[in-house]
């Protein structure tokens, strides 16, 4: 999604939480361009129904190819908040992100309908490796496409 330079920087955070939420789940109703309230006006995000088989199928999906990222109790947060936070180290992943997650759910179930053809993604870093990494698991080709300015560390690891 482009916004123009003036839009809030929430309105990005809110639309890129929605893409992320697209890959990850795959199944999700198609995104719409008509509007039906004032928040999705301003957002421009789109409520979407997740359900728990929804998860359960991306955790059957990700089975074998992720590490298991255990969840440590955060004392200082949960001291601020009052409740119980907890963190989930996900820079212990294969490709060093949660990027790995949805690109490797979304390929996999490519897969699972049989869409097997090349995959092609633009990022600067975590998606890209994550893409990649999700591709050459799966058996399908992949076009990774960085900018110039992606950090030399990002480009060497794709």
């Amino acid at each position: 999604m482009f916004f123009r330079q003036k839009q809030s920087r929430k309105k990005v955070s809110a639309a890129r939480t929605f893409c992320a939420a697209a890959l990850v789940f795959p199944g999700l109703t198609q995104y719409s361009k008509v509007r039906k309230t004032q928040t999705e006006l301003f957002t421009g995000v789109y409520t979407v129904d997740i359900t728990l088989q929804d998860f359960e199928r991306a955790q059957q999906r990700l089975k074998g190819v992720l590490h298991h990222t255990e969840l440590d109790l955060s004392a200082t947060f949960s001291a601020m908040t009052g409740g119980n936070i907890y963190l989930k180290y996900e820079n212990s992943q294969k490709t060093g992100s949660f990027k790995i997650r949805g690109a490797s759910n979304k390929i996999a179930a490519l897969v699972e309908r049989g869409e097997t053809g090349a995959v092609v993604a633009s990022s600067a870093g975590n998606h890209a490796q994550g893409v990649d990494y999700a591709a050459h698991r799966f058996g399908i080709p992949a076009t990774i496409v960085m900018p110039k300015t992606a950090p030399i560390a990002k480009a060497k690891a794709t």
